[in-house]
């Protein structure tokens, strides 16, 4: 039995292929195989491992394993108790990789198949296909672009970074750039150097935990990432009045 039905994920109309597979949560053909389409595997009560091209993922209870076409893939159901189905949909998806999904509707979805094997009437399944395809939105990845603004990706990095041993050659990585022109890019977004600037941010962080809270000068210090208090001391002297 197949069913098509014509949906719109990320304003482009596409259509979705429910296969024999679709009404059934045993897998007894998860040979390797591929598709001409992507497919869309949910799980829920248990684990299942998927073996796609090279890679292995394990997708768990509500999530979803999005399969692009053309990669041949195979999988194993790690209990009798797993609830497996899939679907294809013609929407081009670039890599495969896990979506984690609202595990009430995943199973919302497969208690109407199994109201289906009763009645035989799939169109409340069918209600689901489309609220189960919008956790695809931005899964699409020609629809994703990388942030180009230098300045937001600095700032981002010290205020997350501050507490860690960090190094300039992190920073020029998530910039794709090197060393030099990254110490530059700081120097024009922050006016300080690397070094000058993570000590910045970590003693605006410690004034703001001594104002706000009762942590111990000590404990401030180690919680902004300094491992001696004459360093944290010498830079609160620095940067204190900033």
């Amino acid at each position: 039995m197949y069913y098509e039905l014509n949906i719109f994920v990320n304003d482009k109309s596409c259509k979705v292929f429910l296969q024999n597979g679709f009404y059934s949560f045993s897998s007894p053909l998860n040979s390797t195989h591929k598709h001409n389409y992507t497919e869309i595997h949910l799980i829920s009560n248990g684990n299942a491992t998927f073996r796609v091209g090279k890679e292995v993922f394990t997708v768990g209870d509500g999530e979803m394993m999005v399969i692009p076409k053309g990669i041949f893939h195979s999988w194993n159901i790690d209990s009798s108790d797993t609830l497996h189905s899939a679907f294809q949909i013609d929407l081009p998806i670039d890599l495969p990789h896990v979506i984690s999904a609202d595990v009430s509707v995943i199973n919302g979805f497969f208690n109407e198949i199994l109201k289906y094997r009763a009645t035989n009437d799939h169109t409340v399944i069918a209600a689901y296909i489309p609220l189960i395809c919008s956790y695809l939105k931005g899964s699409n990845f020609e629809h994703i672009n990388n942030v180009s603004d230098g300045g937001i990706l600095i700032e981002m990095f010290f205020s997350t970074s501050y507490d860690k041993d960090v190094r300039l050659c992190d920073l020029a990585e998530i910039l794709h750039l090197s060393e030099r022109q990254t110490e530059r890019l700081i120097k024009e977004h922050t006016g300080h150097t690397f070094k000058e600037e993570l000590a910045a941010t970590r003693i605006s962080v410690a004034r703001y935990l001594l104002q706000t809270t009762n942590m111990s000068l000590s404990e401030v210090a180690q919680y902004v990432g300094y491992h001696s208090y004459a360093g944290f001391w010498k830079a609160m002297q620095k940067y204190g009045s900033q």
